[in-house]
């Protein structure tokens, strides 16, 4: 079995809001596991591969950046589009005849994907001593107490709202329900003055990027020369990925582990954070997968160019819908 197929969640395939779809992007594809040895499978993988560029020496998660960064949206970018449609959605709901801003199942407007987006990522040797394979925000949540109890008549009125917001139903207060929902309307409204469909979704060109570049042979290799590292340090990892699940556990969902960092965990990303700058391991993967996005631009700049409009107009349209609220 391929390293692209035992990439098994650690965010998992994640549906994205993005403008005209809920397009599936491997968001945060990183790994229980990239099980077998490295050596053994660099011996059946083909050398054949777009020719990289100067390989970066990186020493921090700002140094990275990759071609496809261009014709996509920044996280920034995402969240005011999601801040946006959420503004679009409250007023749908208040044409319909519902008082104040807050409704159940209105659009979170958290965007942060793009480190947790990549397979490999900097690790920071300072980061790995104090937090492990954990971002500083990740830790366990604080037991809460439990929420009051609702009333019925609370939970009927919720239910209506989430039935509005998704199209669920076809006319409230008296008032026709656009089609989807406020949620369509919402994003009728971002898309305005486009055709609401993208040639081509950059994010889908960067999620296909990673898969051939983990499979790549120079990165094969790299990662090989990483695990004896670590196995010189005493610790028995085929990849970073195989570490990271054995010492962190799975992440959930949303790319976070929700629990605190163990002294293991944080013994192993420090021994893996010294052995990934000793190989370069972040610079490699940076270049690897550089040359795939150069290789789909290439093959794809048209279309590419096309999305980069409709992305410039659906912004323009967020900025405008957020200055003025909802």
């Amino acid at each position: 079995m391929g390293i692209a197929k035992t990439l098994a969640g650690r965010c998992g395939w994640r549906r994205v809001v993005f403008a005209g779809a809920a397009v599936i992007i491997a968001g945060g594809i990183t790994a229980g596991a990239l099980s077998g040895g490295q050596a053994s499978r660099a011996a059946t993988l083909s050398p054949a591969g777009p020719a990289l560029g100067a390989v970066p020496v990186v020493n921090s998660q700002a140094m990275i950046s990759y071609p496809l960064d261009s014709y996509g949206p920044t996280d920034a970018e995402m969240s005011l589009i999601m801040q946006a449609r959420h503004i679009f959605e409250i007023r749908c709901m208040q044409s319909l005849g519902f008082h104040g801003t807050n409704f159940a199942d209105l659009l979170s407007t958290d965007f942060n994907e793009t480190a947790k987006g990549q397979f490999i990522t900097f690790l920071s040797p300072a980061s790995a001593a104090r937090y492990g394979y954990h971002s500083p925000q990740d830790v366990a949540a604080p037991a809460v107490e439990a929420a009051p109890s609702r009333s019925a008549r609370l939970i009927a009125e919720e239910n209506l709202q989430a039935a509005v917001v998704d199209g669920h139903v076809k006319t409230v207060n008296g008032h026709a329900v656009p089609a989807g929902g406020c949620r369509g309307e919402g994003l009728r409204l971002l898309e305005a003055g486009t055709s609401g469909r993208l040639a081509i979704d950059p994010r889908y060109l960067i999620a296909q990027s990673q898969v051939q570049a983990i499979e790549d042979l120079r990165m094969v290799r790299t990662i090989a020369r990483w695990s004896s590292c670590m196995k010189a340090s005493g610790y028995s990892y085929s990849s970073p990925f195989a570490a990271e699940s054995a010492t962190a556990g799975a992440p959930q969902p949303d790319g976070y582990f929700h629990t605190s960092p163990t002294a293991l965990e944080r013994r192993t990303a420090s021994a893996d954070a010294t052995c990934r700058a000793k190989v370069n391991l972040t610079g490699m993967w940076v270049a690897v997968e550089s040359a795939y996005q150069n290789q789909m631009i290439a093959g794809n700049r048209a279309k590419l160019d096309q999305a980069r409009k409709l992305i410039a107009i659906w912004l323009r349209n967020a900025r405008a819908a957020v200055a003025a609220g909802p």
